[in-house]
């Protein structure tokens, strides 16, 4: 009986623990931002294939406002939605995406992978893409991914500003160049510097994208962002959205100043009891 409470008195003195520490880390629970924007990662990928419109029709029932997306481009300068360097992954086919033209790509079978519910889904174009979110009203995250030139960097913009999107898009990247050119093409640009880590140098580099016109922000990892970040970016009116939470434990225990929450599956106002 004696060992029985003890185990049981060890568990919960782990748990305390645990929570405190959450509790130090992300900030606590506290007054939160009224709107904390949630992003569907790559879609409702856990439901449907990733980056296919399927899987941001999907999202938008879910109650996504927010979808985020990867753009790579074929050996023809179209632009595709794909996370990967290949399509071996994501499809029946072989080879990288920056070999294949955009011909050869769409013979491929984008959907089978995932589910034969989706049998024969092909990849969709990015233009196809922005036209989904202008008619669902979904705001788009666009990931600007692989070796992309300056050139094809404002065929995107152009392809967003033709389609009567320009305000209402987010552009997102690790590489800090892309956003310089995006901030070059567009100065009313929104943009998000990701990272998976955080330094005075990431923070002084994403103060850089700002234009006077835009709205810039950092986007981290969530397991980074502690408190003594969250602190320095206050400091700085920086906005910090975080990826790719899927446990509403960390919704709940994230700092308040949070904006913006990306996530395979979970809404975050939802999590913290503001939607139905």
């Amino acid at each position: 009986m004696k060992l029985f409470k003890g185990i049981i008195i060890g568990l919960v003195s782990i748990v305390c623990v645990a929570l405190l520490g959450v509790f130090f880390v992300y900030g606590g629970i506290g007054s939160r931002l009224n709107d904390i924007k949630s992003v569907a990662h790559r879609g409702y990928s856990k439901d449907a294939p990733e980056n296919t419109l399927p899987a941001f029709r999907l999202a938008k029932e879910k109650g996504y406002k927010y979808g985020e997306c990867d753009v790579s481009f074929t050996k023809d300068d179209i632009a595709v939605l794909l996370h990967d360097d290949s399509i071996d992954r994501t499809s029946n086919g072989k080879g990288k995406i920056s070999e294949l033209t955009y011909e050869e790509v769409v013979q491929y079978d984008f959907g089978s992978w995932f589910s034969e519910d989706y049998k024969d889904l092909k990849i969709p174009t990015f233009d196809e893409f922005i036209k989904l979110c202008k008619e669902i009203e979904m705001h788009p995250y666009i990931e600007l991914k692989g070796k992309c030139s300056k050139e094809q960097i404002s065929s995107l913009v152009k392809i967003v500003d033709n389609n009567g999107m320009k305000a209402n898009v987010t552009w997102i990247s690790f590489n800090y160049e892309y956003l310089v050119w995006v901030k070059e093409a567009d100065e009313t640009a929104r943009l998000g510097y990701l990272s998976s880590r955080f330094s005075d140098e990431i923070l002084n580099k994403t103060i850089l994208l700002r234009t006077g016109k835009n709205e810039v922000f950092l986007n981290m990892d969530f397991i980074h962002t502690y408190s003594w970040c969250i602190k320095k970016c206050k400091k700085e009116k920086m906005p910090v959205e975080i990826w790719t939470v899927n446990n509403k434990m960390v919704i709940h225990f994230m700092h308040p100043y949070i904006s913006g929450v990306t996530s395979d599956c979970l809404i975050a106002n939802k999590v913290l009891g503001k939607e139905k």
